[in-house]
C-alpha cells in the first residue's frame, strides 16, 4: 500500500475555507471528509454521516452541533443564533452550517469546490448555497462536539462572517456570482453526478484565484492542511 497522508504547507494563510478546498483537491477517495483539525469532533463520529449518505437521497452530509450548542452560555448562543438566521438567508434545511465535520462525495466536491468564492469562515454557507443551487442534495445529522482550548477566530471575526453572508446572498441574487450555467435549470439536479473538474472551468486545484496562491501538493487518502498564522 502507498502513503496514507499528505501534508500540504502553505505559505500564507489565505483563509478556512482556501484550506479546505485545497485538501479537498488533492483527496482521491470517493467521499471526502472535511473535518476540523482539533478534533471538536472525533473522527468516531464518521460513521453517524456515512450511514445517512449510505441511505441515499443526498450528496453532501453536514455535521450538527445544535444539540450540544445549547448548552453554551447564553451570550454565544444569542451570537450563534443571529449567524444562523443569517446562514438561514442562503440556505435551506441546514440549521448549523459552521460544524466542521461535513462529508461530501468525490463528485459533489469537485462540483462545488471549484466554483467558490469565499476564502474565510463564512465558506461552508456560500458551500451548502452553491450545492443546492447546483440540485446537489444536503443533509444534516447530530454529531458530538466540544469546545477545544487555542481557537483562531479573532473578536472582528463575527462581523467579517456576517458580511460575507450578506455578500454571498447579494452576489447570487443579482448574478454577479453563478453556480453554474445551468444551475437554474433541472440539468443542474444531475450535478453532483456528472460534474468534473474540468466542467468547472479547468483543474479544479486552480479554478479559483487564491488556491493556487496557498498550497499544492499530490493526490493522497487522507490530507490535511497547515497553513501560517498570519
Amino acid at each position: 500500500m502507498g502513503a496514507k497522508l499528505r501534508l500540504l504547507r502553505a505559505e500564507r494563510n489565505c483563509g478556512k475555507g482556501a484550506a479546505c478546498v485545497a485538501g479537498a483537491s488533492a483527496a482521491a477517495g470517493e467521499r471526502v471528509l472535511l473535518m476540523d483539525a482539533d478534533g471538536a469532533t472525533p473522527l468516531r463520529a464518521l460513521p453517524l454521516l456515512e450511514q445517512r449518505m449510505s441511505q441515499g437521497g443526498c450528496e453532501m452530509v453536514a455535521g450538527s452541533r445544535e444539540l450540544v450548542l445549547r448548552q453554551r452560555p447564553l451570550r454565544r448562543q444569542l451570537m450563534g443564533r443571529a449567524f444562523s438566521l443569517a446562514a438561514a438567508t442562503c440556505v435551506r434545511g441546514v440549521g448549523d452550517t459552521q460544524c466542521g465535520f461535513k462529508l461530501l462525495t468525490r463528485d459533489a466536491a469537485r462540483a462545488v469546490l471549484p466554483r467558490l468564492h469565499v476564502a474565510g469562515w463564512a465558506f461552508d454557507v456560500e458551500m451548502i448555497h452553491v450545492a443546492q443551487r447546483l440540485g446537489i442534495r444536503v443533509a444534516s445529522v447530530p454529531v458530538p462536539w466540544r469546545d477545544v482550548d487555542g481557537s483562531k477566530i479573532a473578536w472582528h471575526t463575527p462581523a467579517k462572517m456576517l458580511a460575507d453572508v450578506a455578500r454571498v446572498r447579494a452576489m447570487y441574487s443579482c448574478g454577479a456570482w453563478r453556480a453554474a450555467p445551468e444551475a437554474d435549470g433541472e440539468a443542474g439536479r444531475d450535478a453532483a453526478s456528472t460534474a468534473r473538474p474540468e466542467a468547472a472551468g479547468g483543474d479544479s486545484t486552480a479554478a479559483r484565484a487564491w488556491w493556487p496562491q496557498c498550497a499544492g501538493g499530490v493526490c493522497y487518502e487522507e490530507v490535511r492542511v497547515e497553513t501560517k498564522n498570519d
